[in-house]
């Protein structure tokens, strides 16, 4: 393992942002120029854990340290075989970043090396932190140009099911209001941006290795312990909408497979309209009359005797006790949405939307091809 640091001190920051990085050369540039353009923002610095690399990814990253207005480390690691996933990279990145941090305060934020945080985002992103938060889901973006030379299948899917998700984003806000996360709010969860104090970092555990998706792992081990979180619109990094990715599984391979793939399921976070309206309306019972929630009625909307009941009612916090009946109510298990159900999903949702809040104006899909 290598290390350098590029430019200045680390002591003092309010912030620090970890990147992972395996073969970045061409992008990471844009990422670190971004980054020197923050506007508003309370000294950070950055830390790029370069992995695994064949290319100039460390080497540039070098050279360029001595003329940003932040502290850059570089750090260069070579993961072995069963390592070299993004759950893998992404803790190591972020547990760096805590080494070479020395306050105990310091908010850390993550970026993916292909993204372009946006000039007020490492503002944006502290003031919900200041607000109260323990952690912020921001959104990730697909840079403009590059989604219009994705394949019109693609785009097509992104927009609906951006669409579908934003609207099911607004029926669960006005179910299962949650006040530290008001509308307008999302659901999603993306490694390119987001950020948590050291103290709900620690508390949950730091980044799940997971081989797939160590973001969303992440999140639910935060809401597990209860963290604030808030799902930021104004938090926001542009992304690569290449189809080539980095990772397996990642975003590149989600993006191929709606234009290969005949009918394939929906983004995880897009459930079937009954599913998720039943996930709601028990997900504020159990927020709203913990202590009284084990009555047969819910054991029967749930299917579970009550043994099972009293195992997930018994955790020592509600993230923890609704986790529990997720893993194990057949009435709450992940249900995936196939595409061909997209369109009806949204009819279904718009039509339920207008008896929740009647004279709201309609909720519409991002203008942007917002990644889901």
């Amino acid at each position: 393992m290598t290390e350098t640091r590029s430019s200045g001190g680390a002591n003092a920051v309010a912030a620090a942002i970890a990147i992972p990085a395996k073969d970045e050369a061409a992008l990471l540039p844009r990422c670190l120029e971004a980054l020197a353009r923050q506007a508003k923002a309370p000294p950070f610095a950055v830390l790029v854990l370069a992995n695994n690399c064949s290319d100039e990814t460390a080497s540039l990253a070098r050279s360029l340290g001595p003329g940003l207005p932040y502290a850059l480390h570089v750090r260069e690691v070579s993961l072995p075989p069963g390592e070299q996933t993004a759950g893998h990279a992404r803790r190591r990145a972020v547990d760096a970043v805590f080494e070479v941090v020395s306050n105990p305060d310091c908010v850390l934020l993550s970026t993916d090396a292909d993204g372009e945080p946006e000039q007020d985002w490492v503002a944006n992103t502290l003031g919900h932190i200041a607000a109260g938060a323990d952690a912020v889901a921001g959104r990730a973006i697909i840079r403009p140009q590059e989604a219009q030379a994705l394949p019109d299948g693609v785009r097509e899917r992104s927009r609906e099911e951006a669409l579908l998700a934003r609207m099911l984003d607004r029926i669960a806000s006005l179910i299962d209001p949650v006040p530290w996360d008001p509308w307008p709010r999302h659901s999603g969860h993306w490694g390119a941006n987001f950020a948590v104090t050291a103290g709900a970092y620690a508390r949950s555990g730091g980044i799940p290795t997971v081989p797939l998706a160590e973001d969303r792992a992440f999140f639910a081990a935060l809401e597990r312990h209860d963290a604030r979180i808030r799902h930021a619109e104004d938090s926001r990094v542009v992304v690569s909408a290449r189809l080539q990715g980095r990772a397996p599984g990642g975003m590149a391979d989600v993006l191929r497979r709606r234009g290969e793939v005949e009918d394939p399921l929906c983004d995880a976070i897009l459930e079937p309209l009954g599913h998720a309206l039943r996930r709601y309306r028990l997900r504020r019972a159990l927020r709203h009359q913990r202590d009284g929630f084990d009555t047969p009625r819910n054991r029967s909307r749930l299917a579970l005797d009550a043994v099972s009941m009293r195992w997930a009612l018994d955790a020592t916090s509600f993230g923890e006790s609704w986790a529990r009946l997720v893993e194990v109510s057949p009435s709450l298990v992940e249900r995936r949405l196939p595409s061909s159900r997209l369109q009806p999903g949204i009819n279904g949702a718009r039509r339920i939307l207008a008896r929740l809040a009647p004279g709201e104006m309609p909720v519409t899909g991002p203008s942007e091809d917002t990644l889901v």
